[in-house]
């Protein structure tokens, strides 16, 4: 039979988030497992938390942080009830390439981070943000420069192409003439074609 030692006792993911945001002290989780630390950081927003960051280890774990995150806003799991009109997680994560190897790093992870970074800039609604360790060292550009950066697209509203191509270009977005990378807009004519 398995014992606890005596510092430590068995809670539930409900009870565990009601005493984390009860705590001013921190609060640590030890033994947390599979679905565990998710299912908290759930319960944590459930309660009353205004914001989490979930630091996963690796980039595919922070994916299915995610995802597990994204599902179990609509799902009533025993304790944590569902949230209606929840924002997505937003990701942080980082290409885990050296910047002196010969691959490129993953325009589509540079893109989620600036995105994430922009709407916690702007003060967008978010509530749950996953991050690595590595993406939390990595350095960001100022939320002022990242606010400044930002393109509203409004339908049926004119839009200045030279200017809304400057942005773009600004922003890191490369012009070419067809689109069919990550990160590349095209404008023929009056239409802006944008990934």
């Amino acid at each position: 039979m398995f014992e606890l030692p005596s510092d430590r006792r068995l809670i539930s993911v409900a009870d565990g988030a009601r005493e984390a945001l009860a705590t001013r002290n921190g609060f640590a989780v030890v033994g947390a497992a599979g679905s565990g630390p998710v299912l908290l950081a759930r319960a944590l927003l459930a309660h009353g938390a205004s914001h989490v960051l979930y630091v996963a280890p690796h980039h595919e774990g922070a994916l299915r942080a995610a995802e597990d995150l994204r599902a179990l806003a609509t799902l009533a799991v025993p304790g944590v009830a569902p949230v209606a009109g929840e924002p997505p997680p937003l990701l942080l994560t980082t290409s885990e390439t050296s910047p002196y190897a010969d691959v490129h790093p993953d325009r589509r992870l540079a893109m989620q981070r600036a995105a994430a970074l922009f709407t916690i800039a702007r003060g967008l609604p978010w509530r749950a943000a996953v991050a690595t360790p590595g993406s939390l060292l990595r350095r960001a550009a100022p939320p002022a420069a990242l606010v400044r950066a930002g393109l509203e697209l409004v339908t049926d509203a004119e839009l200045d192409l030279e200017r809304t191509a400057q942005l773009l270009t600004a922003a890191g977005y490369l012009r070419t003439p067809v689109v069919e990378d990550p990160g590349g807009f095209a404008i023929r004519g009056g239409v802006v074609d944008v990934w």
